[in-house]
């Protein structure tokens, strides 16, 4: 019987571990949207002809100036990239946003849950430990 709390008590303990990883994700992409939110701000506050550094890759950057602060382009997917107003790209952004919110709200849940229940398993494995006392030792012993 112990063997079998033991085992589901590894069990959500890495399960536990693996929703604290997706947790982590899933704060670090709210971050980087709200980043990219503030950034498409002040973009479309900036005027045209403005000197910017443009990201060419991971470090690498161009000088560059910025001809149209009222459109962006956006990758939608499969190397497809569409022209949008700042505006409805703020939007798709603000969206990812709260659906990335959601996600992390269930996944804060199922971590509670999980945590309850390694905590419960635990109890119960220290509470039979306890009861058992020195005839465990001794019939480990023997």
């Amino acid at each position: 019987m112990n063997q079998n709390k033991y085992i589901e008590l590894q069990m959500l303990s890495s399960e536990i571990q693996q929703l604290q990883q997706q947790l982590q994700h899933a704060d670090k992409q709210i971050a980087e949207l709200r980043k990219l939110e503030e950034v498409l701000t002040d973009f479309s506050k900036a005027e045209p002809g403005t000197e910017t550094l443009s990201a060419l890759g991971n470090g690498i950057f161009a000088k560059s100036k910025i001809e149209n602060t009222k459109e962006v382009v956006m990758a939608v997917g499969a190397n497809i990239s569409v022209t949008k107003p700042v505006e409805d790209a703020k939007k798709v952004i603000t969206n990812q946003i709260s659906e990335t919110e959601k996600v992390a709200h269930e996944l804060e849940k199922a971590m509670s849950k999980s945590i309850a229940k390694a905590q419960h398993l635990q109890q119960e494995l220290q509470s039979e430990a306890h009861k058992c006392g020195d005839n465990c030792t001794n019939h480990i012993n023997h």
